[in-house]
């Protein structure tokens, strides 16, 4: 299995590429993948990167709480359905008994106006995101915060009571998930090889920025697919060390 920021995962003719003089100068004479994205050198890299991950599958992370009575280990993963996540959600408030009467009945209606208003847009699909350092990027931080998801938490105001029990709710974990390439819906052209080659960059040199790329499937991922699900405070550390460790020994 690939791991995007693991360079131990990384197939041997990529890492032969990254470590060519050739490519290197390229990343030390360019402050944007976009300006040498088109070099045969980064393209090699990107055609290789997705040859290897079709085989081999890459894993993939999905930043979400976790109900102790609901493991996504035994349970898996599926795409999102509107309908049936706010149905599954009123559900849980009534058998727990968690929230007061009045409550209830204001998530139910504040439930349904935003479906009748939404787009749509994320129906139908279930994010991932390909680099780990992403579980410690702001842009993560509401996914650990509220239970539920953005399906859920954005039809409450700041400030609302909803949020406050949706906080109390379950545990942040990141589950990580092997899937093939070819089931994967990036959210950018190239976007595996692009993040790998932007934390290789990184690597020599600290002020590029990581390219912190999503792709979105369509199907439910069943338990086998899924490798592991981290308390989301251990995951993040831990990969903090792991990229102290690799970049120091890149730069020494």
């Amino acid at each position: 299995m690939l791991i995007i920021d693991d360079p131990v995962t990384w197939p041997s003719e990529v890492r032969a590429i990254l470590e060519s003089s050739r490519l290197k100068g390229l990343l030390q004479n360019h402050e944007w993948l976009d300006d040498i994205e088109s070099q045969a050198l980064v393209r090699n890299v990107c055609e290789r990167v997705d040859d290897f991950s079709r085989i081999n599958g890459v894993a993939c992370y999905h930043f979400t709480k976790e109900l102790d009575s609901k493991p996504y280990s035994a349970q898996g993963l599926r795409p999102l359905n509107f309908t049936m996540h706010h149905e599954e959600f009123l559900t849980h408030l009534q058998s727990e008994g968690i929230c007061s009467e009045s409550l209830y009945r204001e998530i139910e209606s504040r439930l349904i106006d935003w479906r009748v208003r939404h787009t749509g847009d994320r129906n139908g699909l279930l994010a991932f995101c390909l680099l780990r350092q992403t579980a410690s990027d702001s842009s993560a931080h509401d996914l650990f915060h509220y239970y539920g998801g953005e399906a859920i938490y954005r039809a409450f105001p700041t400030g609302h009571e909803a949020l406050q029990l949706l906080k109390s709710m379950g545990r942040p974990v990141v589950v990580e998930a092997k899937i093939s390439r070819a089931l994967l819906r990036p959210n950018r052209d190239n976007a595996l090889g692009r993040s790998l080659i932007s934390y290789f960059a990184q690597s020599m040199d600290s002020t590029i920025g990581l390219e912190f790329s999503e792709a979105r499937v369509t199907q439910v991922i069943p338990p086998a697919w899924i490798k592991a699900v981290y308390d989301r405070h251990v995951f993040v550390e831990g990969t903090r060390k792991a990229y102290d460790i690799w970049s120091t020994a890149k730069r020494a």
